[in-house]
């Protein structure tokens, strides 16, 4: 079994994040999240072109979440479905040129973040991405303002996705619980 991630990379300020934090990002066991979110499609024809190739929202609503999380022996696979629309992803600790990030990989195309604790908010920072093993350009690096925090006891999330030239392909958020 891997590492956990989010603990790995934290380090002791792992012990500083809200409870609901620590849950989802213990890394121990695969867990169902359910909540609910609102989302924002790209407002433009490029925008909407990079969302449909990750299945990410398009439209603007508010809708049922639901997070599925499976631990892996290199990870941590999430399925986010927002009104039953879902989207995939792998989570791994960086290694090499990405030691110390956090890789999110859709599918071929990897983006690996800086993952910090700030003003009560944990922040996903995009340092480097590639396609495969072959480095993209940093000028074209998507961004954009993604954190994750507690809100009324719950698991909060505020996720936007932004590139360079394109702007807003999409931004999602809302809160999580737990499934027993």
């Amino acid at each position: 079994m891997a590492r956990a991630i989010f603990p790995g990379l934290l380090g002791a300020t792992f012990d500083e994040l809200p409870e609901p934090l620590q849950e989802l990002h213990c890394g121990e066991e695969s867990a169902e999240w359910h909540g609910e979110a609102s989302l924002r499609g790209a407002q433009n024809l490029a925008g909407r072109m990079v969302a449909a190739l990750f299945n990410l929202p398009a439209h603007d609503h508010r809708t049922d979440a639901r997070v599925s999380i499976k631990v892996t022996p290199d990870g941590e696979t999430w399925t986010r479905s927002f009104g039953g629309k879902e989207f995939r992803s792998h989570l791994s600790l960086g290694t090499g040129l990405e030691a110390g990030l956090m890789c999110e990989r859709f599918g071929i195309l990897t983006v690996a973040m800086a993952i910090t604790w700030k003003d009560d908010k944990l922040w996903f920072v995009p340092r480097r991405w590639r396609v495969g093993p072959v480095p993209l350009p940093s000028a074209l690096l998507p961004g954009g303002d993604t954190f994750e925090c507690e809100h009324d006891g719950l698991f909060a999330f505020d996720v936007r996705v932004e590139v360079p030239i394109i702007g807003l392909v999409a931004a999602y958020r809302g809160t999580l619980q737990k499934q027993d």
